[in-house]
Order: structure tokens, then C-alpha cells, then sequence
């Protein structure tokens, strides 16, 4: 689409945003009161956000001292792993495991279903402010209107 032909469809588009009155007794309920009919126009945001997948690069690890009941092997050794989400900004930490290695992977697992967890929530998200812009429908103050039973 060129530069010219993106103004003219978004200055099309904004003159259409807003509640539009349709005027015209229901077909299906002819027998109402009931003649004015508002819709509700709103611009949806784009495509949500694709999932960051996990990537062995995009994480870092840190170790620490796990602190905490089990002995002096456990307060003297940096067993404990803390796994860092760059992209996301997202933190676990492992200390069940006495290993070092067997808590990366417990930290890896977790940091895996923690980033696929945010994602779903942000597309619950989404829909449930789709499903909230029905309340908001301005009555009263069309932005257009048409008349007839043809809409």
C-alpha cells in the first residue's frame, strides 16, 4: 500500500470509530418498541505478540548459597541456581537439588513454563478487553446514522 493510499484508508477508517445509531424495528422481534440500535466501532490493537520462545542464550544463570536448614554443605557450596529472562525480564530460582547442574535444569523447566504462562495471560488479556468495550458503547452520540431496515 503506498504512503497516500495508508491516509486516505486510515482518515476513512477514523470517520467510521464511535457508536453508530441504526434506525429500523427489528425483523426478528417485530412486535418491540424498540427502533434504535447503537454498534460500536472500535480499532482492535494488532496481532498479539508472538510467544518469545526460550533460547539457551537469552538466559542467565546466577549462582548463590542456598541458605537455610541442611547442614553446612548446603550453607558453604553455591548450589542454589537464580535463572535470568533477558527478554522478558522474567526470574526463577532452584535450591531444591544439592547439584548445581540438576538445579539449572529445575530452573530452566520452570523459566520455560513461567514465559509460556506470561504469554497465555497476555492473550487472556486481550480478549477480555475486547469483552469489556461492550460496556463502554457511548449511547446517544452517533458518530453516523442510517435509517431503514436495511442496514
Amino acid at each position: 500500500m503506498t504512503p497516500i493510499a495508508a491516509v486516505v484508508a486510515e482518515a476513512f477508517v477514523a470517520t467510521w470509530i464511535g457508536s453508530i445509531l441504526w434506525v429500523a424495528r427489528s425483523p426478528l422481534r417485530p412486535y418491540r418498541k424498540r427502533k434504535n440500535w447503537f454498534i460500536g466501532v472500535v480499532r482492535l490493537a494488532g496481532a498479539p505478540p508472538k510467544p518469545v520462545p526460550l533460547k539457551p542464550v537469552d538466559v542467565r544463570f546466577e549462582t548463590l548459597r542456598a541458605g537455610g536448614p541442611g547442614g553446612q554443605h548446603q550453607n558453604k557450596t553455591e548450589s542454589a541456581v537464580r535463572a535470568v529472562h533477558a527478554p522478558t525480564g522474567l526470574v526463577v530460582v532452584a535450591r531444591e537439588a544439592r547439584s548445581q547442574h540438576r538445579n539449572k535444569v529445575i530452573a530452566l523447566e520452570r523459566l520455560t513454563l513461567l514465559v509460556k504462562l506470561a504469554g497465555e495471560l497476555a492473550e487472556i488479556a486481550d480478549r477480555d478487553k475486547v469483552q469489556t468495550g461492550h460496556a463502554l458503547l457511548e449511547r446517544g452520540r452517533p458518530v453516523r446514522t442510517s435509517k431503514g431496515e436495511r442496514f
